[in-house]
């Protein structure tokens, strides 16, 4: 669980007002409190007491993981891995004419995400797992972190279907991906091993990879990088990997 100090405190203030940032704060201290309402930001706020979506909210909305500078004005974003919404909510909040398609397979989860976007304008869910090709996934908890760590397999038998990135582009019928963010716990050595073209449609990819879980994370990613998007730059922020495709910047 993180671990809140003075320093969290002061970026609570800065990122949501004075009165608002120490409410968060006391707030996430106590975790007395499932739902809060936000006045700087205008919207309300669902966080489990006692679960990882207190460390998801300070890793996102305190301490800012998503935070970098981007050289576009995004129209069309992919959440994948949407857990309960906090980046699609940091996302709307920066871009509030943005798109947003959200993925999360897990039920328990999907009912919180349902909640902290349901006053968002263009945010559209979806009950799946991010994968390669048409299957039936099952949610499972490799990790045995909690909700926080939840990621999917196949199984002919699972109640979760699968969803490419294609299958989102044709279905709103966009040009471009302006924001990939992809956290699906270990499923991108599946998503990057196959069906890839969809890349070459990617402004900008925000993935953290998992290698230290399932081999050949970085070796599937890195390969499909150097093959569909060769003219990239990328930064490192936090856990997260960057990727800008400099041919559509």
């Amino acid at each position: 669980m993180s671990k809140l100090n003075w320093k969290h405190l002061g970026v609570a203030i800065k990122q949501f007002g004075v009165i608002d940032g120490i409410y968060l704060f006391f707030i996430l201290c106590t975790q007395k409190k499932s739902h809060l309402y936000v006045k700087s930001w205008k919207q309300w706020f669902y966080i489990r007491p006692h679960t990882s979506d207190r460390d998801a909210f300070i890793n996102i909305l305190i301490e800012q993981e998503y935070k970098f500078f981007t050289p576009i004005i995004p129209n069309n974003v992919i959440d994948a891995g949407a857990n309960v919404g906090y980046f699609t909510k940091y996302i709307k909040h920066l871009y509030p004419s943005s798109t947003v398609i959200c993925l999360e397979p897990d039920s328990s989860n999907y009912s919180i995400l349902e909640q902290n976007t349901k006053d968002l304008d263009k945010v559209f869910l979806r009950k799946a797992g991010l994968w390669s090709n048409s299957s039936m996934l099952e949610v499972v908890d490799r990790l045995q972190v909690g909700h926080w760590g939840l990621s999917v397999e196949e199984n002919p038998l699972g109640t979760i279907k699968a969803v490419g990135i294609n299958d989102i582009i044709n279905e709103f019928n966009w040009t471009y991906i302006d924001i990939l963010k992809i956290d699906i716990e270990g499923s991108e050595h599946q998503l990057f091993s196959k069906n890839i073209n969809w890349l070459v449609k990617t402004r900008i990819i925000i993935i953290e990879t998992h290698e230290r879980f399932f081999p050949d994370c970085n070796i599937n990613f890195e390969n499909a990088i150097q093959t569909y998007i060769p003219n990239h730059r990328r930064e490192v922020v936090g856990e997260n990997i960057i990727i800008f495709n400099l041919s559509l910047m």
